[in-house]
């Protein structure tokens, strides 16, 4: 895959460039959580996927207001390795995951060394699949 400045240098606008190209540097994969709900890391709109490095006390991620329905997030818990810290994935405010059955949750934990992968149904609304 190619950089999206790279696609942008080959006339793709900068919206699609974002979606198509993969950022480079490990920052904008690799995120720290934030401490609680009020105080958690945002999952932007084109961040496709992220490596949450959940710690102790730093575990909370919450995703967009605004996803694109389509748009697939992939979400790996590389945290707390040794220690084992779980990383709690939020929908937006007033949004939904969509979990087995039909259920709908808040909330969902990511243990360490696992994933979550979720397609936007609405701006706020997300279909959640955790690997086991």
């Amino acid at each position: 895959m190619a950089l999206p400045r790279y696609l942008i240098g080959v006339g793709l606008s900068a919206q699609l460039a974002k979606r198509l190209g993969v950022p480079a540097d490990t920052a904008s994969a690799n995120l720290n959580g934030g401490a609680n709900f009020a105080g958690a890391t945002a999952i932007g709109q084109f961040q496709f996927y992220v490596r949450a490095n959940a710690q102790t006390s730093l575990n909370v991620y919450q995703m967009p207001s605004n996803g694109e329905p389509g748009s697939e997030y992939s979400i790996f818990n590389i945290g707390g390795i040794t220690g084992g810290v779980t990383a709690n994935v939020y929908p937006p405010v007033g949004g939904t995951f969509n979990v087995s059955g039909g259920a709908t949750a808040t909330l969902t934990a990511v243990v360490s060394g696992k994933g979550l992968f979720l397609v936007c149904v609405t701006a706020s609304t997300y279909d959640a699949f955790l690997s086991s």
